[in-house]
């Protein structure tokens, strides 16, 4: 959501938002421009005024929906309710029904169903809300109520976003306390708070993981949480003792987002300690491979053979060929590497295995296609679909000599194996709609490796059409 809005900036502004608060206001700047009138009755500036008065409702008042009808529905406000009382920037002039109307109106709101309006997305009712708290000029200790917090200063779920927008607005207003208690939530807000504030934030984080009190957000970027003392503050962790798995994970991560580069050879003796979980070990593998030189990134290729114990569903084996190939690896090296897979559930090296035959180089492909042919008999399941795969690519590259022979042998194995019950033909071939010569080449080559009552399998594959046995 935030790259397209930026690409829109981009395109309309000709040029790229300075922060990621330039870009959200850009964005809903926008969207009230679009009215959807002839013409509008209230200025710029005031629109938005009303929109952060409704983004405030929204957010402080646990309103969902607007209607202009007589009966909203539960949870929502009709116009005519809401409050006519003037902004402080603004005395003396109400703000009236119609007024609400045009900026519910815009392209800031999104039908909701029975006849109601809600915003087009949460976190623009949430930037809105804190927008509207930080004009009006919020004291710290009215931040406790506003914000809902328990007695440990928790802030509830859905203020959290709301919260981490007034941070990033209005600095002043938190302490190193509520950063730190509501850390997990502020990391996953993704919102870009000052960077002297992140430190805190970081710390809660690291303190939460030690404690085993804290999710693994798979996927979440922790970009917004680097700094300058990210390293360091790191280091220190890494050099206290041995980290809980939980903390290590968070560590790989905030490292590989910071870029700090200079704690890649801790890493590195993370990543090779034996008793570390698969998912911990991804984590850092990860790390070392995006922050390491050449001859850091290489010491990660033992951790390719590890046990079933250490790395039971290939998550270890399927980052290091990822990241390794083919920086580092070479195609005979990769595919000494892989392995039947040691789950049938999808994961990381099912992924791995489904793009694989596509960053095998042109020069490669017969060593490939020779490899593949001697693994069918693993069975269906041993790869996920690269051995079909392989097909197709090699069916791409068929007018290369030294392919076409490695290319026959695979599909006669995939085509007549016991052991493989889906075969090239099911569903569509690569060759479907190419010139007879080249399928009728590919036959003969094929019919080689067949046995005499299994030929029809040429004509079962497309491969032989009844008008080509003329």
């Amino acid at each position: 959501m935030r790259l397209l809005s930026a690409a829109r900036q981009w395109s309309l502004a000709d040029g790229l938002p300075e922060s990621q608060l330039a870009a959200i206001r850009f964005e809903i700047d926008r969207l009230l421009s679009e009215t959807g009138r002839p013409s509008a009755a209230v200025s710029a500036d005031r629109r938005r005024r009303l929109a952060q008065r409704l983004a405030a409702m929204v957010i402080f008042c646990r309103v969902g929906r607007f209607t202009t009808g007589p009966q909203p529905p539960p949870g929502g406000l009709d116009v005519a309710s809401l409050p006519s009382v003037p902004e402080p920037d603004e005395p003396g002039r109400p703000v009236t029904p119609a007024e609400y109307e045009e900026v519910l109106g815009t392209a800031l709101f999104d039908a909701a169903g029975d006849a109601t309006v809600s915003f087009r997305h949460q976190q623009y009712a949430e930037f809105l809300a804190a927008e509207y708290v930080a004009r009006r000029r919020i004291i710290r200790p009215q931040l406790p109520a506003l914000l809902g917090m328990n007695d440990e200063g928790l802030i509830p779920g859905p203020l959290t976003g709301a919260a981490a927008w007034l941070a990033a607005l209005s600095p002043e207003l938190v302490d190193g306390d509520l950063l730190a208690v509501n850390a997990e939530a502020l990391a996953v807000s993704a919102v870009e708070l000052p960077v002297r504030l992140r430190a805190h934030v970081v710390g809660g984080i690291l303190g939460k993981a030690a404690a085993k009190d804290i999710d693994i957000p798979y996927g979440q970027d922790m970009t917004a949480l680097a700094h300058p003392g990210l390293a360091a503050q790191l280091a220190a962790r890494l050099d206290g003792g041995q980290a809980e798995a939980e903390e290590l994970w968070w560590i790989a991560r905030l490292a590989h987002a910071g870029q700090c580069r200079a704690l890649a050879a801790r890493l590195l003796r993370e990543a090779v300690v034996p008793q570390h979980l698969s998912w911990v070990r991804c984590a850092v593998v990860i790390a070392v491979a995006a922050l390491g030189d050449d001859a850091q990134v290489l010491r990660l290729r033992e951790l390719a053979g590890l046990g079933a114990p250490e790395d039971p569903r290939d998550e270890v084996l399927a980052v290091v060929i990822d990241w390794m190939y083919p920086r580092l690896l070479d195609t005979t090296a990769l595919l000494a590497m892989v392995r039947p897979s040691r789950s049938t559930s999808l994961g990381p090296y099912w992924v791995l295995l489904r793009k694989l035959s596509a960053r095998i180089p042109e020069g490669d492909l017969p060593e490939a296609l020779s490899w593949a042919a001697a693994r069918v008999e693993d069975g269906e399941g041993a790869y996920d679909d690269l051995l079909p795969r392989l097909v197709t690519r090699g069916w791409q590259h068929w007018e290369s000599p030294d392919v076409r022979e490695p290319l026959a042998l695979l599909v006669a194995g995939l085509a007549s194996g016991a052991s493989w019950p889906r075969r090239p033909g099911q569903g569509g071939t690569p060759w479907d709609g190419a010139d007879s010569g080249s399928r009728r080449d590919l036959a003969v080559r094929i019919a080689r490796h067949l046995p005499p009552e299994s030929s029809y399998l040429l004509m079962h594959l497309r491969l032989l059409l009844p008008g080509d046995l003329g």
